[in-house]
Parts: structure tokens; C-alpha cells; sequence
């Protein structure tokens, strides 16, 4: 991160503190994702955010569980690995309360 100038760094630190907490109780994926993405993409945001490795299959298990992402039937094209599943955000459920109890490493 460049130097920030005046208390930026605080106020910096200060918010991805919130992030940080927020995140496992409130699906922020709705406003900083695509509104397609992969479980790879949400996966990584988490773990970029919380600073912490996230087992793979267990994240997927608990985020599908909590029925906050809905498999919209298509694939991600033009990879040259196993094109993977898109997801969406199920709108219905945004307000509701997100409890995600991931283990972290």
C-alpha cells in the first residue's frame, strides 16, 4: 500500500478492521463482486479480506448451505482448465441474517 497522506492510513486500517469483522455476518460478496462470478472469485475474496486461508470445500459446503448464492446453470468460458460454475447473489435473501462459521487458518 503507497503512503497515504494526513490520518488516510488510520482511516484505512480502521475500515478493513470492519471488513474484517463484518464479513462473516454480512454477505459484503453483494458489493464487491460481479454480478456473475466463480466460487473460486468469492473463495478468494474472503481469504484476501479476512488475511487467512480458508479450506476450500468447507467454505463452498457452508456458503451454499447458507443459500445466499444460486447456481445459474452456466459456466465460465474461454479457460483453459474445467470452465467453472457461475453464481449469482439470491436477492431475496440479502436482508436476512448471514452467519458464516468458517474456521480460519
Amino acid at each position: 500500500m503507497p503512503d497515504l497522506g494526513f490520518d488516510h492510513t488510520n482511516i484505512f486500517k480502521l475500515a478493513l478492521q470492519r471488513l474484517r469483522s463484518k464479513i462473516l455476518y454480512f454477505p459484503v460478496g453483494f458489493e464487491l463482486l460481479d454480478d456473475l462470478f466463480t466460487m473460486t472469485e468469492l473463495h478468494e475474496l474472503y481469504e484476501c479480506i479476512l488475511n487467512s486461508t480458508i479450506d476450500r470445500r468447507n467454505f463452498r459446503r457452508k456458503i451454499l448451505d447458507s443459500e445466499y448464492i444460486i447456481n445459474t446453470g452456466t459456466k465460465r468460458e474461454g479457460l483453459r482448465n474445467r470452465a467453472p460454475d457461475l453464481y449469482k447473489f439470491n436477492n431475496k435473501l440479502k436482508k436476512n441474517n448471514f452467519q458464516l462459521n468458517i474456521p480460519l487458518s
